[in-house]
């Protein structure tokens, strides 16, 4: 039982990591359009 909690507590961080990247990843993409568009 302790160990399913633990797997499940691992994939909630994981999609948590998997989110922040997400988001990371956009504002990135964002930045270098920006980069593009200036020059």
């Amino acid at each position: 039982m302790q160990f399913h909690w633990q797997t499940k507590t691992a994939m909630q961080t994981l999609s948590e990591l998997l989110r922040a990247w997400g988001d990371g990843v956009q504002i990135f993409a964002v930045q270098i359009g920006r980069q593009a568009n200036n020059q």
